[in-house]
């Protein structure tokens, strides 16, 4: 059976609308992880304003089901999270693809980057709902498609 994307990035919206009064004055977003397979890995959302953005939970989620090393739900702050991630992937996201209903952000705020935060983890594909209207977020696009990630947009848009 094959499962367009569509299909996974109507599972990343449904999961982002969970949350949709919790993240503002942030856009609620959604993400979906699959393996080459196109098996599903893990699928999560931006849960509340200055938290961890969909991305990153997401990889969290992926992170223990593929190590099953739940040390990071010890750590309470989203760059210690991230550097964990960081540090302790050992290249498990090697040809995986997310879907994302928005953009992966491309600054540095409360959250680091999450289109860097993709790069690093090695994913092959990023699929994207829609592009960031936020100038300030915006560039993740072309930074992942400048370092040879495949990157599609538009998806239900």
């Amino acid at each position: 059976m094959v499962i367009d994307d569509n299909f996974y990035m109507s599972l990343a919206l449904k999961e982002a609308w969970k949350y949709q009064s919790l993240t503002f004055p942030n856009p609620p977003v959604g993400a979906l992880i699959v393996n080459k397979n196109h098996s599903i890995i893990s699928i999560a959302a931006h849960e509340e304003a200055r938290k961890e953005h969909a991305e990153l939970n997401a990889v969290i989620e992926a992170f223990i089901h593929l190590t099953n090393d739940s040390t990071i739900k010890k750590l309470s702050n989203v760059n210690e999270k991230h550097d964990y991630i960081l540090k302790n992937h050992n290249n498990i996201f090697k040809d995986f693809t997310i879907f994302v209903t928005l953009e992966p952000c491309m600054h540095y705020g409360k959250t680091p980057p999450c289109s860097l935060l993709l790069l690093k983890l090695g994913f092959k594909k990023v699929i994207i709902g829609a592009l960031d209207p936020n100038k300030k977020a915006a560039g993740g696009v072309e930074f992942l498609q400048k370092n040879g990630i495949e990157v599609k947009t538009g998806i239900l848009e």
